[in-house]
């Protein structure tokens, strides 16, 4: 026989806003901690699951916290991440990208001495290498933050 639910109109609400994403996504309350459970299930692969911070109360989810993270996870898998990863991005959690200017900058000069119209040694020296040294101060300075 099936379970009957006693939860309030809030969460039933709630669980039909999560499921209109897609199929196979699921909320539900950690009994322990009392938290946000999201579910992805997805047909021929392992179910997913990640508990969010978020308390399952009313004015969690009705004030729309709640719900705004899950559709930027839901948005994040549509890109082809996986549940826990997507959760992770959503939550600024990523990790730093590396970029090797040095190397790019070594290939670059490759390319424009070797390959298609080539420049002079002297015009690298004159025209490129400044440039380049100059963006490499920027992006290796304490503030750049974008490079």
């Amino acid at each position: 026989m099936p379970k009957i639910r006693d939860e309030a109109g809030w969460a039933t609400t709630f669980r039909k806003q999560v499921r209109k994403l897609g199929n196979g996504w699921t909320v539900r309350r950690t009994s322990r901690t009392n938290k946000v459970s999201l579910e992805l299930r997805t047909p021929g692969q392992k179910r997913q699951e990640i508990v969010l911070p978020y308390k399952w109360e009313e004015n969690t989810a009705t004030e729309g916290d709640c719900y705004t993270r899950i559709r930027n996870i839901y948005a994040l898998t549509l890109e082809g991440h996986d549940l826990k990863r997507a959760a992770e991005i959503a939550d600024g959690k990523a990790p730093k990208i590396e970029r090797d200017w040095f190397g790019a900058a070594e290939r670059f000069k490759v390319q424009k001495m070797q390959h298609g119209k080539t420049v002079k040694p002297v015009t690298w020296d004159s025209q490129y290498e400044p440039v380049l040294r100059d963006a490499f101060d920027l992006l290796m300075a304490d503030k750049a933050t974008n490079p």
